[in-house]
């Protein structure tokens, strides 16, 4: 949906990608709030949390507020990049920090919002989203 946002909205379109492993579903709601170090915040860890993920915790949530307040998520920090038809960039937390384009796979998404992967067999085949069902 943010391509067709990108053509009848009339606010900002910022992609992410959390790519830190292990980057399961949900794995990125911490380092968005910075609360790595409460009790049960990272589930399912199979590494410890290290200072760069207190770093990236930090730049995250630093975004997050900065968009918040702004709608912008670019802080002194992080210079986060629109997306736009012109620019298909999104922001990439993995090891490091960094505007990257978005990919093919995720262009085809972009392009087709009610096509999504196979659930039963993961990254084989689309099938289709029945109308008012949730990405």
């Amino acid at each position: 949906r943010s391509r067709l946002h990108v053509e009848t909205g009339n606010t900002p379109v910022y992609l992410a990608l959390f790519a830190r492993a292990p980057a399961n579903h949900g794995y990125d709601l911490p380092y968005w709030f910075n609360v790595l170090d409460l009790p049960g915040a990272v589930v399912d860890s199979e590494r410890e949390i290290d200072a760069t993920d207190h770093e990236i915790a930090e730049k995250m949530s630093d975004a997050l507020a900065a968009f918040v307040k702004t709608g912008d998520p670019s802080t002194s920090d992080l210079d986060w990049p629109r997306y736009t038809r012109e620019n298909e960039v999104r922001m990439v937390f993995g090891d490091t920090i960094e505007a990257a384009p978005v990919s093919e796979g995720i262009k085809f998404f972009l392009d087709n919002p009610d096509v999504r992967p196979d659930a039963a067999q993961p990254g084989v085949g689309t099938t289709p989203r029945p109308a008012g069902a949730p990405l």
